[in-house]
């Protein structure tokens, strides 16, 4: 195994474990922190959430695993990088939220 496979790996290790974590990634001062304990099970589909950190976090995550394909995708298929870079770039707009429909300035 390469260094490249093990960073491989070890980032999809990391991704899937920020994915379960992504219900605590809330900004301080985000309403989930001045809810009761008996308010937990709400928590858990962050509804009273108003920062928008869970959503944020499982959108880069999805982002950096389509990225990770990608790569993976050019470097066996020996495609060019032209290409790559165009698939990295959406990867990365898309993990801040970008969508088709965003407009630019």
């Amino acid at each position: 195994m390469t260094d490249t496979d093990r960073m491989v790996v070890w980032l999809r290790e990391a991704l899937d474990a920020a994915e379960r974590r992504a219900d605590r990634w809330h900004d301080v001062e985000c309403d989930v922190h001045t809810t009761s304990l008996t308010d937990a099970a709400v928590l858990q589909s962050a509804t009273l959430c108003d920062c928008g950190g869970p959503a944020a976090v499982l959108r880069r995550v999805a982002a950096d695993r389509k990225t990770l394909d990608d790569c993976e995708m050019y470097s066996q298929d020996n495609l060019s990088t032209a290409s790559l870079a165009e698939h990295v770039i959406r990867n990365l707009a898309e993990g801040w939220g970008w969508t088709e429909e965003t407009e630019t300035n």
